[in-house]
């Protein structure tokens, strides 16, 4: 499990890097990104960097039926932060989704432990909201994101996450698969500003 979690590990602090950071775009959620139609592989992937430091995240996804698939996820942060996990998933009407999975997480010097998460994404003509819960020895996390459509490339809305608070986002879609993002989140009068880039493929 070490052994994965360290060659994940490099392959995204290549992504998480100062210079892709500059460069990259970000796309909406990953549930969302990775189901549009006519994706390639399932995968979608992001950088972001915020003060303090820096995450990058790879998901993957597929449906079995039309219904029932599963999806895997590895974060991997620049604080020493790592977690893999996977789990079924499933369309619960048409533009609801939902996932649970199990992992393994593990903060730097520390032993890997069990992880487990859920999430629910609602996708509608003209908003669109994302939540997502982990719970593991590490504690418990959330983020979730709520967006009005402003047009076919812009997106602006509300952005809650643990440790780092609330605060407004808003999303540009550079190509179809290619969207940058930035937000700032407020928590007990600190503010956390970020950025960040995904893509799917």
């Amino acid at each position: 499990m070490s052994k994965i979690i360290s060659i994940l590990a490099v392959l995204l602090s290549l992504l998480a890097s100062p210079a892709m950071a500059q460069t990259a775009p970000t796309a909406e959620t990953a549930p969302a990104a990775a189901e549009e139609e006519g994706h390639g592989l399932g995968f979608w992937v992001e950088t972001r960097v915020a003060r303090g430091g820096s995450e990058a995240v790879v998901y993957f996804d597929r449906y079995v039926t039309d219904t029932v698939g599963f999806y895997a996820q590895v974060v991997k942060d620049s604080a020493g932060y790592a977690s893999v996990y996977a789990g079924p998933k499933f369309k619960i009407a048409e533009g609801v989704e939902m996932g649970i999975g199990i992992g393994r997480e593990r903060n730097r010097g520390e032993a890997s432990t069990m992880v487990r998460n859920a999430w629910v994404f609602i996708d509608q003509e003209a908003w669109s909201l994302y939540a997502t819960v982990e719970k593991g020895n590490a504690g418990k996390w959330h983020k979730a994101i709520a967006l009005y459509k402003l047009t076919d490339s812009v997106n602006v809305g509300l952005m809650n996450e643990s440790f780092l608070g609330t605060g407004p986002r808003v999303e540009y879609k550079v190509a179809k698969d290619f969207q940058v993002w930035g937000a700032v989140l407020r928590s007990h009068g600190k503010a956390t500003p970020m950025v960040a880039a995904n893509f799917t493929f």
